[in-house]
């Protein structure tokens, strides 16, 4: 955006405030604050409702790949819906489509990798150039 001309001298008319207050060139940070902290929320409870979760899509606990959770979630669809709804708001599917990517799920799973969530974290370890994921305590 371009900055206001400089008004003569004296005046307040191109002063650079009346240019930053004009809510029509710049959004309201209280509103900006809130809505990061409300899109915060919605991602934290998707990582937490994952950890929490986990258990329903890797029962005995060895790990599964992306695709590998993709496939259980399209199997037993009703058993699921918190760990669907989870998935499905940190790596939103393209149009038309239930889910996810097995690559959109393993890149959203990298960014939440490790971050603890009552006691209990999502990790992954390497299986012939594939990550598998699985759930770990603290």
């Amino acid at each position: 955006m371009p900055w206001p001309k400089a008004a003569a001298s004296g005046t307040s008319a191109g002063h650079w405030s009346n240019w930053l207050n004009d809510g029509s060139k710049q959004s309201d940070p209280g509103r900006t604050r809130q809505e990061l902290t409300e899109t915060a929320d919605l991602e934290m409870a998707a990582v937490r409702a994952i950890v929490e979760e986990w258990e329903k899509v890797d029962p005995d606990g060895t790990g599964k790949t992306a695709a590998e959770i993709l496939q259980r979630l399209e199997l037993a669809y009703s058993e699921h819906d918190a760990i669907r709804n989870a998935v499905v708001e940190i790596a939103p599917p393209k149009s038309g489509k239930d889910l996810p990517s097995a690559r959109s799920l393993g890149k959203a799973f990298r960014k939440i990798r490790r971050r603890v969530v009552g006691g209990k974290f999502l990790d992954a370890r390497d299986r012939k150039h594939t990550l598998v994921w699985f759930r770990r305590w603290v």
